[in-house]
């Protein structure tokens, strides 16, 4: 291991114990739905995609309408990549003129970005536009990240709450 190695590690290990516990304390406050320091500038933006998605963020719901949820986003993200990457011929940002891709390839991509998996049966730099990178695969591995926490802040939620047939809202 060379000595630019080794101070690497030993920077990543260093903020990462100093950064624990303050991101800990504050994904606990989001979680449980306490007010934080950045709460006055997400907020407006918060209530203002709540209200445009008819979204009422104080609904509990069971844990059958938050799977019914989490399932409907997964599935419109599959359906979404799936169309996106069958016209990336047409979309913007495809310097390289790439052709849309088969439609086997554009199913196996659009499932394996929506489970988290990205398993890639292709080059993605000779295959998929930039605009397909960034617009859609970039963005859903987001989307694929924020559904996993959601599931396990769900569980979380179902351990916690015995008396209850809520856990929350997705």
């Amino acid at each position: 291991m060379t000595l630019a190695a080794l101070l690497t590690a030993v920077a990543f290990f260093t903020v990462l114990v100093l950064t624990v516990r303050p991101l800990g304390a504050y994904m606990d406050a989001v979680f449980a739905g306490r007010s934080t320091f950045l709460a006055p500038m997400i907020r407006p933006l918060e209530r203002c995609i709540y209200r445009l998605c008819r979204i009422d963020a104080d609904e509990e719901m069971s844990w059958k309408t938050y799977t019914f949820s989490l399932l409907a986003l997964s599935a419109t993200s599959v359906a979404f990549i799936y169309a996106a990457l069958q016209v990336q011929a047409f979309l913007p940002l495809n310097p390289q003129h790439f052709s849309n891709l088969a439609p086997d390839l554009a199913w196996n991509t659009a499932v394996s970005f929506a489970t988290t998996t990205d398993w890639q049966f292709y080059s993605g730099e000779n295959t998929t536009s930039y605009g397909s990178q960034m617009a859609v695969l970039a963005w859903q591995n987001f989307i694929a990240a924020a559904v996993g926490v959601t599931v396990a802040i769900a569980l979380a939620r179902g351990l916690a709450r015995q008396r209850t047939e809520t856990i929350g809202n997705f």
